[in-house]
Parts: C-alpha cells; structure tokens; sequence
C-alpha cells in the first residue's frame, strides 16, 4: 500500500511527551537549579547566577527611570549579591511606582521572554517584536541621555538577534553572547570596585562561552540564567515580605513594595504579594508555552509538496 511521508508542519503542536523530552535541556536546568538551592555548597555555584539575576533587577529599575522621564545615573552589585541602582528626574508618583515595580515585575518578564525564545515559535516571536518596538518607541519619544538610548538600542537588538536571527539550535549560544555584551554595556554606570569586576569577568565569560560553547551547553546555561531571572521573586520572598531592606550588609528604611505603597496605597505585603502571584503565573504560563507551543520548523517549505512512496 502507498504511504505518505509528510514534512512535519511549522505550526503543528507536538504531542506532550515528545515536547518534554525535546525540552530537556530546559527541564534539566530547572531540575539542576532547584537541587542546587537545596543542598550544601550549592550557593557557591550558584553565586554567579544570582549575582547575574541581581544585575537584570537592578538594571530594570535603571531601565524603568528612563523610560518615564528619568536619568539612570549609578549601578552597584555586592558581595553578598544585593544591589543598588541609583536614578533621579522622575517627580511623579506613578512614574516612582513605575521604578520601585520594575525590580521584580522587570526581572520576571525578561526571564520569562527568554525562556519563550529558547524555542522558535510564532508567539514568542510576535512577543519580542511588540517588545522591541516599544524599546525603540521608548527611545524617540522618552529617553533622552545618549547613554540611555544606546543602552534601549542594544537591550532591542538583542531580543530581535534572539527572535529573527538565530538559528534554533544556536539560540543559546547566541543569548549567552547578547547577554554579556550587554552586561559590559552598563559598565558605564557601574561605580564601585567589585561592581566594575563583577561586570567586567561574568559579560566576558558570557561572550567567550557564546562564542566557543557547544549548542547543548549554550542551551543549558541559557536556560539557568532565564529560569534565575524568572524565579527572582520565588528565590526572594524573604526579601519581598521583610519590613526593611538589607543593602550590602546595612538595614535601609524601605523596600521596592515600601516605595510603591508609600507613593499609592496599601503596604507592603500586599504589594510584595502582587509581584509574587504574578512571578509565579507568568513564569509558569512561560515555561508550559514554551514547552508545548508549536514549534516553527524554519528549514520546511510550507508549500513543499509531500513525497509518496510505494
């Protein structure tokens, strides 16, 4: 009897369990960084990690200045893997809630893009290009110090490198690579000592290891460091809930949730709540899409005719 053979479709969604195990590599980060947050000795390797996440949050409060009018002036990482991002310009007091929010809630989402464009498909990739439009409407109509525009540009060009221009299985290789350039990019803000080092060796590393990585080792450590962003909420409840903020070591008068209720309304905890249903939601939402969202087979040819054999 004859039998088609069919190219398999670029919008045909894969059964579950063939999903999971061509997510394995995803899978096998979360796994890796779930263990290693439960056992002795597993901080140390998971230090850069979360020293990495704290640059993306600190980074998003930068971002998020000046995006509503602000200057985004210093950018500190510390040993102990707190942070500080200094800005100014921003009067109103939606635009402070805008910054206070950005932490988390920026932290969260970029995690959550990243792990969407570590498979190719036709929403991740409508979800980076609505983003970098927005990037680059933010820097021709808001963001005023050249600095800031080129930071906006690159942040931009990454996301569309990701979503346009890698090819699927070099995704990792090519995150790791727009990751640390953009690491280094905020050089120019960094202001201390073990800032300007932490910068300098972790977005060196990045772009070597872009570079030279195998694409299964690209893939993993790509996604640890998406799955790190992701969970920077989860992995900081004590943070979010605590009635004071620890600094490099100093206990300062208020938190992110102490800003946001103090210039809108509520406390706190409700606002720490918030940023936590919504880390958890939208990271889940992230990682079930992408790992059963139709994935786009970009070397098929839709109209490719099937091949019959008898």
């Amino acid at each position: 009897m004859p039998s088609d053979f069919e190219q398999p479709s670029p919008n045909k969604r894969l059964p579950l369990s063939k999903a999971l195990v061509e997510s394995r590599v995803l899978l096998g980060g979360l796994v890796a960084l779930l263990v290693l947050s439960n056992i002795p000795y597993g901080s140390y390797v998971l230090y850069p990690f979360e020293l990495f996440s704290t640059w993306i949050h600190e980074t998003c409060h930068g971002l998020a200045a000046l995006a509503v009018g602000g200057t985004f002036h210093e950018l500190y990482l510390y040993p102990d893997t707190s942070g500080r991002a200094l800005s100014s310009g921003v009067a109103s007091h939606t635009g402070r809630v805008i910054v206070a929010s950005a932490g988390y809630m920026g932290t969260t989402f970029f995690g959550g893009l990243l792990l969407l464009l570590l498979r190719p498909t036709r929403f991740s990739r409508t979800l980076a290009g609505v983003t970098v439009v927005a990037l680059l409407a933010l820097v021709f109509l808001q963001v005023q110090p050249w600095t800031g525009m080129a930071l906006f540009l690159l942040l931009a060009g990454s996301i569309a490198l990701l979503a346009f221009a890698s090819p699927p299985r070099d995704i990792g290789q090519y995150g790791l690579f727009a990751l640390g350039i953009l690491m280094l990019s905020t050089l120019w803000y960094a202001r201390s000592t073990f800032t300007v080092a932490s910068l300098l060796v972790m977005g060196g590393v990045l772009v070597v290891l872009g570079i030279r990585s195998t694409p299964a080792v690209g893939q993993l450590l790509f996604s640890l460091l998406a799955a790190t962003c992701g969970l920077n909420a989860l992995t900081s409840i004590n943070v979010l809930f605590s009635p004071h903020l620890t600094v490099n070591g100093q206990s300062n008068a208020s938190s992110d949730a102490h800003t946001v209720a103090y210039h809108w309304f509520g406390n706190h905890k409700l606002w720490a709540s918030l940023w936590l249903v919504f880390s958890v939601l939208f990271l889940g939402w992230a990682l079930w899409r992408s790992i059963t969202a139709p994935t786009l087979n970009l070397a098929v040819d839709p109209d490719q005719p099937k091949v019959t054999q008898s």
